[in-house]
């Protein structure tokens, strides 16, 4: 690779970086929000978004993030096979969740 290429690839890590707080309070809050009130419209947002942190995460380095956010993914698919999160999906996601929080304050 060229000097150019990684400088590229060197800003394309460091907005990642710079953008995963937000990416995961984003999560954390929608999670939060279907707590309190349940909507089938937030809830698919909630599993995209994790499909995507999952799969950023990864490429970018955030192995524990990835695997949360993979952890989450795995429970929601389980709870979908029902057609439903039963309360053992909604403590487990949460327990996921509070992880995630725990990450914001590594990044």
């Amino acid at each position: 690779m060229d000097r150019d290429s990684n400088d590229d690839l060197a800003a394309l890590f460091a907005s990642y970086a710079h953008e995963l707080p937000a990416i995961i309070l984003e999560i954390v809050e929608i999670w939060r929000a279907l707590e309190i009130q349940w909507d089938d419209k937030l809830y698919a947002d909630f599993h995209r978004k994790i499909h995507n942190l999952a799969g950023s995460a990864e490429m970018y380095g955030y192995d524990n993030v990835s695997q949360i956010a993979n952890q989450i993914q795995l429970t929601i698919r389980s709870g979908m096979q029902e057609n439903k999160l039963i309360q053992n999906d909604i403590t487990q996601i949460d327990s996921l969740i509070k992880q995630l929080e725990l990450c914001l304050m590594k990044y």
